[in-house]
C-alpha cells in the first residue's frame, strides 16, 4: 500500500487541530481508503461510565467488517476509546500496513484525547464548579455574541442576589448553604429555554444573572420570587423559601457594551437592596440618576490618586523547600479614604468601568519602584515584586512602554519586576496579551499568569505565552477533590517541565501545603505564612530574611 509520508504528516496536523471530524481531511480519506477503513468512532468513559460518542470518519459506503479498539486514559480521569472498522472485503494487512494502521489509530486517538482534555479545561473556565451552571466569563461571552449578532433586544438581564446568605451560613453552615445555592441555580436552570439562548450564570457568592427572552421575563421574575428548597438541619428536613433582590435591564439595540449592561444591572440590584417596598426593580431613567452619582465617587478616586492617598501593601511569597524564605512579594493597593483603609473590592470595579484602572496600576508600580530604590540604597536585600495588572490595561496600547519607562526611571533591575496578568480576563484581549508578555520578557521583566487554571484555554496559554511563572487559582488549590488533584498535579508537572515557577495561593493548612509540595509546588502566597504588610513592616521582614 502506497501511503505517502506527506499524507501522514497532514493527518497529524489535522488531528492536532481536531474539530470533531476527520472526514474533511484529504489525507485522512486517502490513508483510510488504502487501509480499507470504512468507519471510525469514539466514545468517552468517565470512571467507567460511557459518555459522549461520535462518528468522526465514514466512507461513502460504510460497510462494517473487522473492528479494532484503541484506548487512552487522560489526566482528568477519563478514558478515550476509538473503534475502527474495516470493510468486510478489505485485504489482510501485511506488516507494513499494520504499522501504518497503528500510526493512523494512535494519531486519531491522540487528537480525540487532546480535544477531550481541552473540553475539561474549558469546563473549568466557563462553568461554576459548585453549582454546575455557567459562570461570569460564560455570561460575558454569550452577551457579547448576542450583541455582535444584533439580537440583544430580544433579551432581558436579571441580576439576582439571594438575601440573608450570611445568616444562612451561621444557622446551617457552609455546606448546607452551598446546597441551597446549587438547588436555587438548578431550579432556575430548569425553567429556561436553552435552545433559544436563555441561561443562568453564577457571578460568585450569592449573585446570579439570568439572560431571558423578554416574552418569558414575567414567568422568570415570578418564579425567582418563590423558589423553595429542602434543607437538612440536624437530621430534620426543612422547606426554605428563598428570597431575592433583583435588578432587571431590558436590552435595546443601543446596548452594545456588556460592561455597560452589567453596570446598569449592578446598580439596579443595589437599589433593590436599599428599597424596602420592592424586591425586583427595573432599570429606567431614574436609575440613571444613581449612575450619575457614581461620578462623584470617580472624581474622589482621581483626587486621592493625585494626593497620594493610595497605599501599597506587600504580601510575601514564600519558598518552602528545605526551609521557609521570602522569595518575592505581591504589591497590593489600598485606598486611604476619609480616614479609613479601603480594600480594592470597593473601588476596582468602578475604576475599571471608568478607565481609571491603568492609572491605579501604574501608580502602584511607580510607588513600589521608588521604595525599591530607597531600600537598595539603604543596603536592604530586596526581592522581586509582583504587580497585578488588570486585563483592561491591555486595551491601552502603550501599557508596556509605561511599565518599562517607570522601571527605568528609577534605575531598577528588570529582574526585580514581575507583571501579573489575570487569566480570567484573557478571552477578549488574547492577542494584546501575547504582544505585551513578549515585549516585557524581551526587556528582562518577568511575567506571571495569575489565576491559572480558571481562565481561557489554559494549555494554549502555556504554549503561546512567554511567561516565567503561574499562580494556581485558589479554587483549585484549596477546594480539593480527587479529580481536581489529578488535574492540579498535571498542571504543576507540566509547568515545571516547561521551566516555570508555580505559586499556590490561599492555602491555609499545613497538610494541604505538604500535598502541593509532593506535586512539585514549593512557592506559596498565603495568610497562613503572612498577611499583606505595610511598607514599614515589609522592610523589617526583608532585613530579617
Amino acid at each position: 500500500m502506497d501511503i505517502s509520508y506527506g499524507d501522514i504528516l497532514d493527518l497529524i496536523k489535522t488531528c492536532e487541530c481536531f474539530s470533531g471530524s476527520i472526514n474533511e481531511s484529504e489525507a485522512a480519506k486517502s490513508i483510510a481508503c488504502q487501509l480499507g477503513i470504512s468507519k471510525v468512532a469514539y466514545r468517552i468513559f468517565s470512571d467507567g461510565v460511557p459518555g459522549d460518542s461520535q462518528v468522526i470518519y465514514s466512507a461513502a459506503s460504510a460497510k462494517l467488517g473487522e473492528e479494532f479498539d484503541y484506548s487512552k486514559e487522560t489526566t482528568d480521569t477519563k478514558t478515550v476509546v476509538i473503534r475502527i472498522y474495516r470493510f468486510p472485503d478489505a485485504e489482510p494487512l501485511d506488516e507494513l500496513s499494520k504499522a501504518q494502521f497503528n500510526i493512523f489509530a494512535e494519531t486519531v486517538l491522540s487528537g480525540v484525547a487532546v480535544k477531550n482534555l481541552q473540553k475539561s479545561y474549558d469546563d473549568l473556565f466557563y462553568f461554576d464548579p459548585m453549582t454546575g451552571i455557567p459562570n461570569k466569563t460564560f455570561f460575558f461571552k454569550k452577551l457579547a455574541e448576542a450583541m455582535a449578532n444584533n439580537i440583544q433586544d430580544q433579551y432581558a438581564i436579571v441580576y439576582s442576589n439571594i438575601k440573608n446568605c450570611k445568616v444562612m451560613n451561621k444557622l446551617f453552615g457552609y455546606e448546607t448553604t452551598d446546597m441551597m445555592l446549587r438547588d436555587f441555580a438548578q431550579d432556575i436552570n430548569d425553567q429556561l429555554d436553552h435552545k433559544n439562548g436563555e441561561f443562568v450564570a453564577r457571578l460568585g457568592g450569592d449573585n446570579f444573572v439570568i439572560i431571558v427572552l423578554k416574552d418569558n421575563l414575567t414567568k422568570i421574575t415570578e418564579f425567582i420570587r418563590k423558589v423553595k428548597v429542602n434543607l437538612e438541619n440536624n437530621g430534620d428536613l426543612i422547606e426554605y423559601q428563598i428570597t431575592v433582590n433583583a435588578g432587571v435591564v431590558l436590552m435595546t439595540p443601543a446596548h452594545d457594551d456588556p460592561g455597560v449592561v452589567m453596570s446598569a444591572a449592578s446598580v439596579t440590584v443595589a437599589l433593590a437592596k436599599r428599597t424596602n417596598s420592592k424586591d425586583i426593580i427595573y432599570y429606567n431613567e431614574n436609575t440613571d440618576n444613581i449612575l450619575s452619582n457614581q461620578q462623584s465617587y470617580v472624581e474622589e478616586i482621581k483626587a486621592d490618586l493625585d494626593a497620594g492617598n493610595f497605599l501599597v501593601y506587600y504580601q510575601p511569597i514564600f519558598r518552602n523547600d528545605t526551609e521557609l524564605n521570602i522569595a518575592g512579594a505581591e504589591a497590593l493597593v489600598r485606598w486611604r479614604r476619609q480616614g479609613h483603609i479601603v480594600t480594592p473590592e470597593s473601588f476596582i470595579s468602578v475604576a475599571e468601568q471608568n478607565n481609571l484602572i491603568s492609572d491605579i496600576d501604574l501608580y502602584v508600580l511607580d510607588t513600589v519602584c521608588c521604595k525599591l530604590k530607597q531600600w537598595i540604597n539603604e543596603g536592604i536585600n530586596v526581592v522581586p515584586i509582583s504587580f497585578n495588572f488588570s486585563h483592561y490595561d491591555l486595551i491601552t496600547s502603550d501599557i508596556t512602554e509605561d511599565i518599562i519607562r517607570i522601571v527605568d526611571n528609577y534605575d531598577i533591575d528588570h529582574s526585580l519586576i514581575n507583571i501579573e496578568f489575570t487569566e480570567a480576563g484573557f478571552h477578549e484581549e488574547y492577542e494584546a496579551l501575547v504582544f505585551a508578555t513578549s515585549k516585557l520578557k524581551s526587556t528582562g521583566i518577568a511575567v506571571t499568569i495569575d489565576n491559572y487554571g480558571k481562565g481561557y484555554s489554559s494549555i494554549r496559554l502555556l504554549h503561546e505565552l512567554e511567561c516565567d511563572s503561574i499562580k494556581i487559582n485558589s479554587n483549585i488549590t484549596v477546594n480539593s477533590t480527587p479529580k481536581k488533584d489529578i488535574i492540579l498535579e498535571g498542571l504543576i508537572t507540566m509547568a515545571n517541565r516547561l521551566g516555570l515557577d508555580v505559586i499556590s495561593t490561599g492555602v491555609q493548612s499545613e497538610e494541604r501545603i505538604e500535598e502541593l509540595k509532593s506535586f512539585g509546588c514549593t512557592l506559596f502566597q498565603t495568610e497562613k505564612y503572612e498577611k499583606a504588610l505595610s511598607e514599614r513592616f515589609f522592610a523589617t521582614k526583608l532585613k530579617k530574611n
